[in-house]
């Protein structure tokens, strides 16, 4: 697979393999969103453009879409090499481009970018929660520092042995 994600930055990525489970930046490679991408302040009007195209149908968003046809590069041979099968799709209302090269057919290419255009506006109509953050109570403080006292006392016995 050798799709990429790209985001505000503009096109992005170093074109390496990476496992599903690792995290790659918003304009990284393979068509992941980690959860920086996720958690990134989004402008409420970009969030909202995001919403509104995935109410769309599949052929009314691909309208509202830059679609750019490029040859893919990378293992295949000669049909790889010679047609123009990548597919590039930019959502101009928020600045989402994502591509697919990893199929052979331009068709086909098509519906992965697009599937993966669907799960980059999802990530971005997320809002992330607001963290606040807490102190320990009393009482935590108190048996925190009973437990270390004990354990100190329990070190601090160990070297006192008859041996």
């Amino acid at each position: 697979m050798s799709g990429r994600l790209e985001g505000e930055g503009g096109p992005g990525g170093s074109g390496s393999a990476r496992a599903p489970s690792q995290s790659v930046q918003e304009t990284g490679v393979e068509g992941y969103l980690s959860r920086d991408a996720m958690t990134t302040t989004t402008s409420p009007t970009r969030r909202q453009a995001a919403r509104d195209a995935l109410a769309l149908d599949d052929e009314a968003l691909l309208k509202t879409c830059e679609v750019d046809y490029f040859i893919a590069s990378g293992p295949g041979g000669q049909h790889r090499n010679t047609t123009a099968s990548g597919v590039r799709l930019t959502h101009a209302a928020t600045e989402l481009s994502v591509s697919a090269t990893e199929r052979r057919s331009q068709t086909q290419n098509k519906g992965v970018a697009l599937e993966r255009l669907r799960e980059g506006l999802k990530a971005l109509t997320i809002v992330p929660k607001v963290r606040r953050p807490t102190r320990p109570s009393a009482g935590a403080k108190r048996r925190r520092l009973e437990g270390k006292k004990r354990t100190s006392e329990k070190k601090s016995l160990r070297g006192k042995g008859d041996w």
